[in-house]
């Protein structure tokens, strides 16, 4: 979210559907196996952010690597249309809100 907030323009080369996987690996097949694991180690990482979340009581996620695709989703969803509507009056605490409800965290 930071790299996104401050470098809107690389982070819309990075993630604005500039690139398409599919049509990488249609031209060069052998690509697929580094193109499945492109980016898997920063997800593992939410993975695994979550799943220690659960281990500590303060997530009620019952399925951390499903709840952290739609957290991954959910914050890359919200950069990208911070940079595509950055005049829209975009609520304070709104990523944190994000955070606590996709990742099913608890106030303790």
């Amino acid at each position: 979210m930071d790299f996104a907030q401050r470098l809107p323009g690389r982070y819309r080369i990075l993630f604005g559907a500039a690139w398409d996987a599919s049509q990488s690996i249609e031209r060069a097949p052998a690509m697929a196996p580094d193109l499945a694991v492109l980016g898997m180690g920063a997800f593992g990482i939410l993975e695994q952010a979550l799943t220690d979340c659960v281990a500590a009581g303060r997530s009620t996620s019952s399925d951390p690597a499903t709840d952290a695709a739609a957290l991954w989703v959910g914050l890359h969803g919200f950069a990208q249309l911070q940079v595509a509507a950055s005049l829209f009056p975009w609520p304070a605490g709104l990523q944190e809100s994000i955070i606590e409800r996709l990742a099913l965290l608890t106030r303790d």
